[in-house]
């Protein structure tokens, strides 16, 4: 049962704030749930995306830039090809980290059997 105040109404949840930091390279800010939004004065996108799916954009964009109707867009084609590949390799530093740091070995073995399930599945959707 909720706790009521005592006017009788719900309690509202506590106000979270967002943190805006003024620093020498600019303003950083992040929301209340500690999300970046902005990073030394430059607005960032902090998002979640699949593996596969970057793996498939890295193909996809190795596979484009090589054709000439391209060239005027070589530069900015590569700009998001190695803005992918940095996010690949900081994927596989933190799965090593998960790896080398599970809680528990039921941990690991669930972690790891997990992520060859996705793996198998990704190799059949390519195939």
């Amino acid at each position: 049962m909720s706790e009521l105040t005592t006017s009788g109404s719900m309690p509202l949840p506590p106000v979270m704030t967002a943190t805006i930091d003024s620093g020498t390279f600019g303003t950083s800010a992040f929301t209340s749930d500690n999300k970046l939004v902005m990073s030394n004065g430059s607005p960032t996108v902090a998002t979640y995306v699949a593996v596969n799916k970057i793996e498939n954009w890295l193909t996809t964009i190795e596979e484009a830039v090589s054709l000439p109707r391209m060239a005027p867009h070589r530069y900015d084609l590569e700009d998001i090809y190695f803005f992918l590949k940095a996010t690949l390799k900081k994927h596989e530093e933190q799965h090593v980290e998960v790896v080398t740091s599970a809680p528990t070995e039921a941990d690991l073995i669930e972690y790891l059997s997990s992520y060859a399930a996705s793996a198998a599945a990704s190799a059949k959707e390519v195939a």
